[in-house]
C-alpha cells in the first residue's frame, strides 16, 4: 500500500508557468518512490486571466493521480472591473493619482482619505493574495479528501500564499504534518509591492504562523533557505531544506534525438519567459544600438528573440525610430511548453534577465542547464549568479552597464564565428538538477514526518 500526501498546489494544468512545471516534475516522479499524490487544486473555470493556460500540459499529469479540483470567488476582482473609469483591476493606486479639481480643503481631504480607506478594505480583502477567495472551498474540499483517503503529510506549494493558509488549516485540523515550499520569498520578496503597514504586519504574521506550524520549510535556492533560517533564528535551522528547481529528461529525449540545433552563423539568443517588473531588457537594447552603429553586429550574424510574454511597450522601444534595431530583435508571443522547449534548442545562447534579486533563481535557467545551452545572465550578484559561476553555464553581466553588456555580446560574436559555443554544454553537472533527484530529496521529507 502507498503513502499518501495531500498535495495542494494551486497551479496545475491547464495553467503553464514555471510553478506549473515544479509540480509536475514531482508527480511524476513520487509513485516510483511509493507515495500516492491527492493533488488539491483550482478550478481553471474560475481562475483569473492573470495565468497563463497551455491545454497541452495536461496530457503531463500522471493517470493514476487523483485531482481535487476547488473553485475560486473574486467578487472584490469582479467589482474592481466593473468599477466606474477602471479598464484594468491590476492599477488599483489608480485613485491616489486621481486629481481633485476643487478649491475647498477640507474637501480635497475628504476625497482623499475616502480613496485610501477604500484602497485599503481592497487590500485586506486581498490577504494573503488575490487567491484568497479559493480558501474555504479548498479547505472543505482538502480536509474531506486528505481524511477519507488517509493522507499522512500536507504538502503545500507557494505562491500563492493562500495554498500556505489551507495547508496550515488542514494540518492543524486533521493533526498531519506540514511541509510547505516557498517557491519564492513572501515578505522578503524584493518583487513584493509596498501595502499598508497594517496589511504588512498581518502577512508578516501569517507568514510566521505558517513557519511555526511547518515540519519542513522548502526553499528553491540556497540563500533563500538561509534567509529563512537567519530570519527565523528561534526555529530549528534543521527545519530549513533546500530542494532546487529542475528538470525532467522525458522532455527533452525528444528534442537530443532530433538535434534542433542552430546550423548557420548566425548568433542566435533567446528569452523564452515573461518580462515583468524591474525584468527589463532596455540597457541590452543600448548595447545592441551601439553594437549596430559600429558594424559588428547586424541582421546577417545576429537575432535575439523574445518569447513569451512581455508588455508591448518593450516591442514599441525596440522598433523606435530611437533604437532602429527592429532587424535584429524578434518577439513572438506565448507558446506551449513543447514549442518554448524547441525555441530554446534552436539558440545558440539563453538570455536571462534576473536583476535586483539575491535570493531567486528563474526556472527556466535549469531547463538551459538541460539542452546543454550557454547562457547570458543579466543580474546582479546572488542567487542566480551564484548558480551560474558555480556549474560554469555562461556569463554573469551587470544588467545596469551597457559597456559590460556591450562587451559580452561582441564576444559571443567572436565565439560563434570560431564556433565555441557548442563546446560550452561539456562542463555541465546536469543530473543533479533532474527530477528524480530532487523529489527524492522531498520524499526524504514526507518519510521523515511519518517515522
Amino acid at each position: 500500500m502507498k503513502n499518501k500526501v495531500l498535495f495542494i498546489a494551486y497551479q496545475m494544468p491547464p495553467i503553464a508557468g514555471a510553478a506549473t512545471q515544479r509540480h509536475l516534475r514531482f508527480l511524476r516522479r513520487f509513485y516510483s518512490f511509493g507515495w500516492q499524490p491527492i493533488v488539491l487544486t483550482s478550478n481553471p473555470r474560475f481562475v483569473t486571466d492573470y495565468y497563463l493556460k497551455d491545454p497541452s500540459l495536461s496530457e503531463k499529469i500522471p493517470q493514476q493521480c487523483v485531482l481535487v479540483r476547488a473553485l475560486d470567488f473574486h467578487p472584490i476582482e469582479y467589482l474592481l472591473e466593473k468599477r466606474p473609469g477602471s479598464g484594468n483591476s491590476e492599477k488599483i493606486d489608480r485613485a491616489r493619482r486621481c486629481v481633485v479639481t476643487t478649491r475647498k480643503t477640507w474637501a480635497r481631504r475628504s476625497v482623499t482619505l475616502c480613496k485610501e480607506g477604500m484602497d485599503l478594505l481592497i487590500e485586506m480583502f486581498r490577504i494573503p493574495d488575490r487567491q484568497v477567495g479559493w480558501l474555504p472551498f479548498a479547505f472543505v474540499k482538502g480536509a474531506f479528501s486528505a481524511f477519507r483517503s488517509g493522507c499522512q503529510v500536507v504538502y503545500s506549494s507557494g505562491s500563492p500564499w493562500t495554498a500556505h493558509l489551507v495547508g496550515m488549516l488542514i494540518s492543524l485540523v486533521l493533526g498531519r504534518p506540514l511541509i510547505v515550499d516557498f517557491r519564492d520569498p513572501w515578505i522578503q520578496n524584493p518583487y513584493r509591492n509596498i501595502k499598508h503597514p497594517l496589511v504588512e504586519k498581518i502577512e508578516t504574521l501569517l507568514e510566521r504562523k505558517i513557519i511555526s506550524v511547518a515540519s519542513y520549510v522548502v526553499a528553491n535556492t540556497k540563500r533563500a533557505c538561509s534567509e529563512f533560517a537567519s530570519f527565523y533564528s528561534w526555529e530549528n535551522k534543521e527545519k530549513f531544506v533546500w530542494i532546487s528547481n529542475g528538470f525532467s529528461d522525458d522532455d527533452f529525449r525528444i528534442l537530443f534525438t532530433e538535434n534542433n540545433k542552430s546550423k548557420d552563423n548566425k548568433l542566435k539568443i533567446s528569452h523564452v519567459g515573461s518580462l515583468y517588473g524591474p525584468r527589463s531588457p532596455i540597457n541590452l537594447f543600448k548595447a545592441i544600438v551601439n553594437l549596430k552603429q559600429k558594424g559588428i553586429i547586424h541582421s546577417a550574424n545576429f537575432n535575439l528573440k523574445f518569447v513569451g510574454k512581455f508588455d508591448s511597450s518593450i516591442c514599441d522601444i525596440a522598433r523606435s525610430t530611437e533604437f532602429d534595431i527592429d532587424d535584429l530583435v524578434t518577439f513572438v508571443p506565448p507558446v506551449d511548453h513543447c514549442k518554448a522547449l524547441e525555441e530554446i534548442f534552436i539558440s545558440d545562447i539563453q538570455l536571462i534577465i534576473q536583476p535586483n534579486t539575491s535570493l531567486q533563481i528563474p526556472g527556466k535557467l535549469f531547463e538551459c542547464i538541460a539542452a546543454k545551452k550557454m547562457v547570458l545572465a543579466l543580474t546582479h550578484d546572488g542567487a542566480t549568479a551564484d548558480l551560474v559561476h558555480e556549474e560554469r553555464i555562461g556569463m554573469v553581466v551587470d544588467p545596469e552597464s551597457e559597456s559590460e553588456i556591450e562587451a559580452s555580446l561582441e564576444k559571443l560574436i567572436i565565439m560563434k564565428e570560431n564556433n565555441e559555443i557548442f563546446d560550452y554544454g561539456t562542463t555541465f553537472q546536469r543530473d543533479k538538477f533532474e527530477s528524480r533527484n530532487l523529489t527524492k530529496k522531498l520524499v526524504d521529507l514526507f518519510e521523515k514526518c511519518i517515522l
